[in-house]
């Protein structure tokens, strides 16, 4: 959340944004918002499998 609002001042006050889904010339600020909820859930999803996969590994 931290870079996230990093990225977007920073892309604000230079007119570049470092990554297209957060560029909010193109994208505008409900899509911004909707990429950055969407990568947001992927990271927790892949969290997710993760732990699932771990106790599946793990001995009894």
């Amino acid at each position: 959340m931290a870079y996230l609002a990093y990225a977007l001042a920073r892309g604000v006050a230079e007119g570049k944004y470092a990554y297209p889904f957060i560029d909010v010339s193109a994208n505008g600020w409900v899509g911004v918002m909707s990429n950055a909820v969407v990568i947001a859930l992927g990271f927790v999803a892949a969290a997710e499998v993760l732990v699932l996969v771990d106790r599946m590994l793990a001995p009894r």
